[in-house]
């Protein structure tokens, strides 16, 4: 769990990239919720997976404030 808003997303994509390059991960999937801020891992999981070297399938899902899943 993390927020880009209020933590340094350079340590997250760090870690995330280690994590994507030291393992054999099937694929990641990012939950988070509908709020414009959330949206900011996006693009740390991204460039950590480039990063990594690999080709790791990533998907989103998307959580509304009520606890839906909107996509």
């Amino acid at each position: 769990m993390g927020c880009p808003k209020l933590d340094d997303v350079g340590v997250y994509q760090e870690k995330f990239m280690e994590i994507i390059k030291n393992n054999d991960l099937e694929s990641i999937t990012y939950a988070h919720m509908e709020v414009p801020c959330c949206f900011g891992l996006i693009g740390v999981i991204q460039a950590a997976i480039a990063q990594s070297g690999k080709k790791t399938p990533f998907k989103e899902v998307t959580i509304s404030i009520r606890g839906e899943r909107i996509k």
